[in-house]
């Protein structure tokens, strides 16, 4: 058996009574050691790859003396570790959005608890603008007296524009201008500028409303681009709880839950049946 914890950076490799006296423990210990590097440069795959070849030439080297009845357990290994790459190919595909959501979820955190929105990201699609960049035009709320929107600033091909709306609220262009086409209207959607008893500017006293308004449409843009691991249960109980802003934490709780048979991370021990194995952090 082949395990690996991408959050607890553990790895082990275990070996049946019938494997284990070709793949020894000593064995293992090198092809762990050997996957050290690789896994901590987030190499994963290629790593795993690696092992199982590895894995796969040490059954080779003992080849000879092996009985019928090992071949049928060669084999059997075999399959099993190839069957094993590929759930971890697969765990590793469905970490990767997990991760994505998770520095988001970070940034909107860290920002929060400064009681401030720096306007380094784009609020519909959460993501950050390039340092260098500037708006192309300041956008009016009122509708637009000419077709002519001018830029003031160019910018490569692989560049987002990014667009401050009257309010001073600052989205990617296209964001914007996608999400004002499919409502047909031009109102802010985090602080409502733009509506008829919209006031000009936000008084002093309402704008602890404009931060927690955008806080919560941050974390609802998180939940629209990951359903499956940002509820809109999770944003209700963040945006309705006390001001620390602990969001990270109940997220990570919430997605690798603690072991309810008291096992942990550790792989190291448990009965084994006569065969071996280890294992190790990297």
């Amino acid at each position: 058996m082949f395990l690996l914890s991408k959050t607890d950076r553990q790895i082990y490799i275990s070996t049946g009574p019938g494997i284990s006296h070709r793949l020894t423990d000593d064995d293992i210990h090198v092809i762990i050691s050997n996957m050290k590097e690789g896994l901590r440069a987030g190499q994963f795959s290629d790593t795993i790859v690696s092992a199982v070849d590895e894995i796969r030439a040490v059954l080779l080297e003992n080849k000879r003396a092996v009985t019928n009845e090992d071949s049928l357990d060669s084999v059997a290994y075999t399959l099993g570790g190839f069957f094993i790459v590929i759930f971890l190919f697969y765990q590793c595909s469905k970490r990767t959005p997990y991760s994505k959501c998770s520095r988001k979820l970070s940034l909107i955190e860290r920002q929060a608890k400064a009681q401030k929105f720096d306007h380094s990201s784009c609020p519909i699609c959460l993501e950050e603008f390039p340092k260098n960049i500037r708006p192309s035009h300041t956008h009016s709320q009122q509708p637009p007296k000419t077709t002519s929107t001018a830029s003031t600033t160019s910018t490569t091909s692989n560049q987002k524009e990014v667009e401050i709306l009257d309010c001073g609220h600052t989205f990617c262009k296209e964001c914007i201008a996608e999400w004002f086409s499919s409502r047909r209207s031009e109102v802010c959607p985090i602080c409502r500028a733009g509506e008829p008893s919209a006031p000009s500017k936000v008084p002093q006293s309402a704008e602890e409303e404009v931060f927690q308004n955008e806080l919560r449409f941050r974390l609802l843009s998180l939940n629209r681009h990951y359903p499956t691991y940002v509820t809109t249960t999770m944003v209700d109980d963040w945006t309705r709880t006390n001001r620390n802003y602990n969001f990270h934490s109940s997220y990570t709780a919430f997605h690798n839950p603690p072991s309810s048979s008291g096992s942990g991370s550790s792989w190291g021990g448990g009965y084994s049946g006569g065969g071996g194995g280890g294992g190790g952090s990297w």
